[in-house]
């Protein structure tokens, strides 16, 4: 019987880019901690720009969509900007009806 395991053409992503990742994943969140209690005018942004670069990291190395064709990789992110365009235009829509009925 032949072994189909030996086959396969699975990117080979060593430990050490994990654990790479990983320690920036611990930085990025150190960051966030750090801006979420200091009184910066712009800490939302930052702290929605560091969330954005660590979201990359997670999906393109733990999730291993680094290694895959574009159209897979497409097919995810916009899957992902659909969701959130629609859940603001929700919570926006949902904000002017509170506001029309508390007038």
């Amino acid at each position: 019987m032949e072994n189909l395991g030996s086959h396969t053409q699975e990117p080979i992503v060593s430990p050490k880019t994990f654990i790479l990742v990983w320690v920036l994943l611990m930085i990025l969140t150190g960051f966030e901690i750090f801006a979420a209690y200091k009184g910066i005018p712009w800490k939302n942004e930052l702290i929605l720009a560091l969330m954005l670069a660590q979201a990359y990291l997670v999906s393109f190395y733990f999730m291993h969509l680094r290694f895959e064709k574009f159209p897979l990789i497409l097919s995810v992110v916009l899957g992902v900007l659909l969701t959130v365009g629609l859940l603001c235009a929700l919570i926006i829509w949902d904000g002017i009806h509170i506001i029309q009925l508390s007038r």
